[in-house]
């Protein structure tokens, strides 16, 4: 058993703050490279000499043969920023002193948000990289603009993001509370423009409740140093009524703390049992975290885990220690596929992000991009508007007609409401063939305005319903 100490970037949240979190995964190819950080020191001295001197050289002839007065902090910042661009790899970058306090405010400061969380995706049809949306934030500018999970934003404010870093993209995105925001995004094959208004996103992050008496449900958005602590406590109030089937809702969860989710494992897990492994051909960087205390949940609750696209990083680990330990079954869609971690280091006036190790499941079982499979494929209603109510969608967002409605109707929205709305709309020629997310929308924001908290809704959420529905059969 090894010490859970490690902490690393996965994940860029588009909100009041990024997502600081912890993983780490493994290639089969490196094992034949296998060295220790002292051995890869002593046998790097040779080329470190030759990479120095060759980069001398070049600052001599630039200097002495530039027709202009070269900035040698320039030529510094630029090599750093090459040498990390050159390992191809989209999470490994070199933030400048002119960007770190940006950088670090985002982390922990307050400023306008989408509220999508993002990654690097590989657009098939040009082969180049744009930024990908992991999952938008349910009551958040990006939810009721209808971003979706895979769309690729190619633009923002006409800055082209190809080839750009999370990071970078975050430092472009967030802004002023109440200023917007243009993004071209691509959904499938088609290109279409989509404005979003920001706000300080505020997400509840772990929701539970008993969907009737045998059935208990969990939510999890996100994995951060307090989770375990009210994962804990969401368990004791369930356990208080009690239950035989517990479905823990990993959807649209970007991941976290490794140590929380590490934690959280050891609620399910027996004693030794493999929670995740970690591998790199640095060997020091090779870790395996095994549970360290007996389950609080007893091994004859039957337990149902719900996943899709956004079921990413932290919550692939727990998902995966679940499934491959024989304590869950997995419902719903691929997982996103996230196995990389990121150290976080200061270096000189900047900071360096580097990717130190991927992580894999019991069993040697590996996710990045690859994911987990559902042990039962449930996909939930797609939203792929047609160009029309893409605009329409863009329109709400931009005039904020959902927001004033329901205050209009002081939070109260019940069918009538919902027609009332919906004729509106028509008569300013927006026409729906699917109402669940004009009805979705409405409900969470006047759930927002009454202060109240959205557990679940079987009616709008086909997989939680169907997934219940099977359990009450006696199928799961």
């Amino acid at each position: 058993m090894h010490n859970r100490k490690l902490n690393f970037t996965l994940f860029y949240l588009l909100t009041i703050f990024l997502l600081s979190s912890n993983t780490i995964l493994f290639s089969k190819g490196l094992f034949a490279q296998e060295q220790t950080t002292e051995d890869l020191l002593v046998n790097s001295k040779i080329e470190k000499k030759k990479f120095i001197d060759k980069l001398s050289q070049l600052y001599d002839y630039v200097q002495s043969n530039y027709y202009k007065s070269p900035d040698a902090n320039d030529a510094l910042e630029g090599a750093l920023q090459g040498m990390l661009e050159n390992l191809s790899d989209p999470y490994s970058t070199y933030i400048p002193k002119e960007d770190t306090e940006k950088y670090t405010e985002s982390i922990t400061g307050e400023f306008g948000g989408l509220g999508i969380t993002i990654d690097e995706g590989l657009d098939i049809e040009s082969g180049i990289h744009y930024i990908k949306v992991i999952s938008p934030i349910e009551g958040t500018p990006a939810f009721y603009a209808g971003l979706q999970s895979g769309d690729l934003v190619v633009s923002v404010d006409d800055i082209s993001t190809a080839e750009m870093s999370s990071q970078d993209a975050v430092l472009i995105m967030r802004g002023t509370p109440g200023t917007s925001v243009d993004l071209i995004v691509k959904r499938g094959g088609t290109l279409f423009p989509v404005s979003i208004v920001r706000d300080i996103i505020k997400v509840i992050y772990l929701k539970h409740a008993h969907i009737n008496d045998d059935i208990a449900y969990i939510s999890l958005l996100s994995f951060n140093n307090n989770t375990p602590r009210k994962f804990l406590e969401a368990l004791q109030s369930l356990n208080e009524v009690g239950y035989k089937h517990l479905i823990l809702d990993l959807r649209n969860n970007p991941g976290g703390s490794l140590d929380a989710v590490l934690k959280i494992s050891d609620f399910f897990l027996e004693q030794e049992e493999l929670i995740v492994g970690t591998s790199s051909r640095i060997v020091n960087n090779r870790e395996q975290y095994f549970a360290k205390t007996s389950p609080v949940v007893s091994s004859e609750k039957k337990i149902v885990v719900l996943i899709n696209s956004g079921t990413a990083s932290a919550s692939e680990i727990l998902a995966g220690a679940l499934r491959f330990n024989d304590k869950a079954v997995l419902v719903g869609e691929n997982s996103y596929g996230k196995g990389l971690i990121q150290t976080v280091q200061a270096f000189g006036e900047g900071i360096i992000t580097l990717t130190v190790a991927e992580y894999f499941a019991p069993g040697d079982r590996f996710i990045n991009e690859l994911g987990i499979p559902p042990d039962i494929e449930l996909t939930g209603v797609v939203f792929d508007n047609d160009p029309q109510e893409r605009v329409w969608l863009s329109k709400i967002n931009e005039q904020d007609l959902v927001r004033k409605f329901v205050e209009e109707k002081k939070g109260k929205i019940d069918d009538a409401a919902v027609s009332e709305f919906k004729k509106q709309l028509r008569k300013e020629g927006a026409n729906f063939k699917n109402d669940n997310l004009i009805i979705r929308m409405l409900k969470v924001q006047a759930q927002s305005f009454n202060n109240e908290i959205a557990i679940y809704d079987l009616g709008l959420d086909s997989v939680l319903n169907t997934t219940v529905q099977m359990i009450m059969d006696g199928d799961l």
